[in-house]
């Protein structure tokens, strides 16, 4: 797998590829569910594992995972950057 940047005149929303199965529909990972079934999770970890690897900058997978529960899936739904904080901090 490979990538690269190319500078657009307007903004717009990446695209990327990837092989069938290696990622799942959204609707899967019923996002409103407090308590979803063991699948679910599995699901959930994945697709957030992938998501983070794309958009957080990380030299080790542990930063990837959320600090108190240790799982993919709550540092995906908090998000990365924090409110409190400028961009200048994180870079």
């Amino acid at each position: 797998m490979f990538s690269y940047l190319k500078e657009l005149k307007l903004p717009v929303i990446s695209k990327i590829s990837m092989k069938k199965g290696v990622i799942c529909d959204i609707e899967l990972l019923k996002m409103d569910e407090e308590n979803p079934s063991t699948e679910v999770e599995r699901l959930r970890e994945g697709y957030a594992k992938l998501a983070n690897m794309l958009f957080i900058p990380f030299t080790d997978l542990h930063e990837l995972r959320d600090e108190i529960d240790d799982t993919y899936w709550t540092r995906f739904k908090n998000g990365y950057f924090d409110i409190t904080r400028t961009n200048e901090e994180h870079f």
